[in-house]
């Protein structure tokens, strides 16, 4: 009788040690955690217990993990229940107007985070390690690679996309759609049908799609593109112009000759 997958048990921990999830994050199983007996230097106490089939970096990886969820969680960046091992009480202060806080050296193995805590705190920073994000990140929608690539979306994305810049030459937003959809249809993956791959996209279809995109209702041709505003030129800003210095230096000298020098 076949038993739950390791990827399957993980699912149902809903709440991860930090260790655990440095683990996962790295590209290893929790598991293969363990007590670095040997040289439990601070932030240094596990290591992975390594294996072919995981990443060639996941020593490294692990080890900036722990660091940096250690110090999101001190900076209050971090939602934690936080176990602390008060031997080595260390004082810190996020705030200049707040008090000092002791804190024993966080215990990795104990302090636990939730996994929707930690799913928010990743997606934050636009990083989404296929432990957490199984399907991939939100914007994936835009890989044809992916195995829920749907080329109608990706094509009305982007053609919303390429009509925040474009200039419609008199046409509507909705024609500009319609045309470019229907020219880059096969770029995107699109198909007719499993019989008629290569048959282009028929006018009925694209027209279809750039309604899906069109933000501008109301229709009418639109002149240049009113979502571009044009710089404001700057202020006009006169030069200062400064009163002329003028000395009024008598025509003659006083002085004619040397003989007038009186030394």
């Amino acid at each position: 009788m076949k038993g739950i997958t390791s990827d399957e048990l993980y699912k149902l921990m809903d709440i991860l040690s930090i260790n655990e999830i440095g683990a996962l994050i790295a590209g290893a199983s929790p598991s293969d955690v363990y007590y670095n007996y040997e040289y439990p230097d601070y932030g240094d106490e596990y290591r992975i217990n390594r294996n072919s089939n995981m990443p060639d970096n996941v020593d490294e990886v692990f080890s900036i993990i722990i660091k940096v969820l250690k110090r999101a969680i001190i900076a209050g960046e971090l939602k934690a229940q936080i176990v602390a091992n008060t031997n080595e009480q260390t004082l810190y202060l996020d705030d200049l107007k707040k008090d000092w806080v002791a804190c024993g050296k966080i215990d990795t193995e104990r302090t636990t985070i939730t996994r929707d805590d930690i799913k928010d705190w990743l997606e934050a920073r636009g990083v989404y390690p296929s432990a957490f994000f199984p399907n991939g990140r939100k914007d994936d929608y835009m890989n044809p690679n992916h195995a829920c690539y749907s080329p109608d979306l990706a094509l009305c994305v982007k053609a919303w996309e390429v009509a925040q810049t474009a200039h419609y030459d008199n046409k509507t937003i909705k024609q500009f759609m319609t045309e470019w959809i229907k020219a880059n249809a096969h770029t995107y993956k699109w198909k007719n049908s499993p019989k008629k791959p290569n048959e282009p996209m028929s006018h009925k279809k694209a027209e279809e799609l750039a309604s899906v995109a069109n933000w501008h209702t109301k229709g009418g041709a639109v002149k240049g593109n009113p979502n571009l505003k044009e710089p404001t030129p700057p202020k006009y800003i006169p030069t200062p112009i400064y009163d002329e210095l003028k000395i009024n230096l008598p025509k003659k000298s006083p002085i004619n000759s040397d003989n007038d020098v009186p030394f």
